[in-house]
């Protein structure tokens, strides 16, 4: 299946960390994917951090597209 993905990830997430992530990412085979940094968030960015995660919803998911991606 060929998805684009979108990785929102949190500078002080314990749950999954945040190197991990970005780990997973750079080996990720995807046609289109974004990764999101969260600087003042956990595991929750969309409670911790909501209007950054409305706009890149917005502005990049609901696009199709990767402009405010981190990488």
């Amino acid at each position: 299946m060929e998805l684009p993905v979108y990785f929102f990830s949190g500078a002080f997430d314990m749950t999954c960390a945040y190197e991990v992530s970005e780990e997973y990412y750079q080996v990720l085979d995807a046609p289109l994917k974004g990764f999101y940094s969260f600087g003042n968030s956990a595991h929750s960015p969309m409670f911790e951090e909501p209007e950054k995660v409305c706009s890149i919803l917005m502005a990049d998911v609901l696009q199709n597209k990767t402009n405010m991606a981190d990488r």
